[in-house]
């Protein structure tokens, strides 16, 4: 599982951080495979998990997208998710509807 939300960074949203990533973990790891514990990982940006999916060579099936609008300014979406989804993975984009 792979979070992403720049409320994770510094001291002052530490402990928030590790919430979200317990209850995270909590959620997943009855599911986790061949008995190994399932991974929870936090990232400040979609820039930053594209870069650490590239180098360590992990892709995800499912990529939940929830703050579409503002990712769409920072990186290139189409190559965020051909290089983060594994072949046939989903991508679910959800985002405020317009005011």
């Amino acid at each position: 599982v792979h979070l992403i939300d720049t409320a994770y960074g510094g001291e002052k949203y530490r402990k928030s951080a590790v919430r979200a990533q317990r209850l995270f973990a909590g959620w997943f790891q009855e599911q986790a495979f061949e008995g190994r514990p399932c991974p929870v990982r936090s990232f400040l940006t979609a820039k930053e998990f594209e870069k650490w999916s590239t180098k360590h060579g992990e892709q995800v099936d499912v990529l939940m997208d929830c703050d579409a609008v503002s990712a769409r300014k920072a990186i290139d979406v189409e190559h965020f998710r051909s290089s983060v989804l594994r072949k046939g993975g989903i991508c679910l984009v959800l985002s405020k509807p317009a005011k």
